[in-house]
């Protein structure tokens, strides 16, 4: 008989297969690039959680003028829980010859993107001070669905004025309207799900957990539950997890750093994945050793892999 942790490691490797997400990303237009043997088999390194082999073979391709590999080597430098621990060990001087170019410029500049186009210019423009809201709208158009919700979450944090516009939108980021303030944005969400607390509704616990067992958006916590905490460990690390991650902010942070490349669901079903989901996890923790005693307390397994990704930095 499979327990609960494995039923979700094989409801997730279903998912995976039917996703819309994953169906879009099989018929659109491949990135340029991607498909070349010179980027293709360093990022499979990668996804596999071999930086070193990985990141100098990237950087020899982006050097070369690889745009797949420029687009990824700069979204990692932009975001730093992409940093696996060999990166982050590296001198600076080491880690900056490779996430810049050999003038010491970003792999993709604003004139390269907007020369380039398509989701390169989307991702410079999420990165343009003062970008609205709108610009979610045309990452999630583009299937890039980590990025636009990172879009919302900055139009929130600066007050954007077309936020209530843009959230009325089919393609605002599910559950994101409840941050415009909008009656059925609340009620259009999933029972249990996390984002229904910004809204001052209060959702049962027993919903939260059968949301964060079967949600697309949960994979990363539930991958990581499943895997560290198999058994009867793997319900009461759900929300453990959840809360360790960031809450529904930090799942709505999680993701494919570029869908085109890799799905969301491919990617925290990866050693990379699931690399950032904990990483991410040690930079919300706060408090060090007191904070991973607290999480102990409610879930042994979690701390055990928190502490064990936290020694391999």
């Amino acid at each position: 008989m499979r327990t609960r942790a494995g039923l979700a490691l094989a409801l997730w490797a279903g998912l995976f297969l039917c996703s819309p997400a994953l169906a879009a990303q099989e018929t659109a237009r491949p990135l340029p690039g991607s498909e070349a043997p010179a980027f293709a088999e360093p990022f499979g390194l990668w996804l596999s959680g071999n930086e070193d082999e990985a990141l100098p073979l990237l950087a020899e391709a982006a050097e070369a003028g690889n745009l797949s590999a420029r687009l990824l080597l700069w979204q990692i430098a932009r975001r730093p829980v992409l940093h696996g621990p060999w990166l982050a060990r590296l001198p600076l001087a080491e880690r900056l010859a490779l996430l810049r170019d050999a003038d010491g410029r970003p792999w993709i500049t604003r004139e390269e993107a907007e020369a380039e186009g398509g989701i390169v210019a989307l991702f410079a423009a999420l990165e343009r001070p003062g970008a609205g809201a709108s610009i979610a709208l045309d990452l999630a158009g583009a299937g890039e669905m980590r990025a636009a919700r990172l879009a919302v979450l900055r139009a929130v944090a600066r007050g954007a004025p077309d936020l209530a516009e843009a959230a009325a939108d089919p393609r605002f980021p599910e559950g994101m309207g409840v941050f415009a303030g909008l009656p059925e944005a609340t009620e259009a969400l999933a029972a249990g799900h996390p984002a229904a607390a910004l809204a001052g509704e209060a959702a049962l616990p027993w919903a939260v957990a059968r949301w964060l067992e079967t949600a697309e958006l949960a994979a990363p916590v539930a991958l990581i539950c499943a895997r560290a905490c198999p058994g009867e460990d793997f319900a009461p690390c759900l929300p453990v997890a959840l809360e360790a991650v960031g809450r529904i902010e930090g799942l709505w942070r999680l993701g494919s750093p570029v869908e085109a490349l890799v799905s969301s669901q491919d990617f925290a079903a990866s050693p990379r994945g699931e690399a950032v989901a904990l990483r991410q996890m040690l930079l919300a923790v706060r408090g060090g050793e007191g904070r991973l005693r607290q999480i102990g307390a409610q879930s042994t397994c979690l701390r055990d892999a928190l502490a064990e990704a936290r020694a391999a930095y």
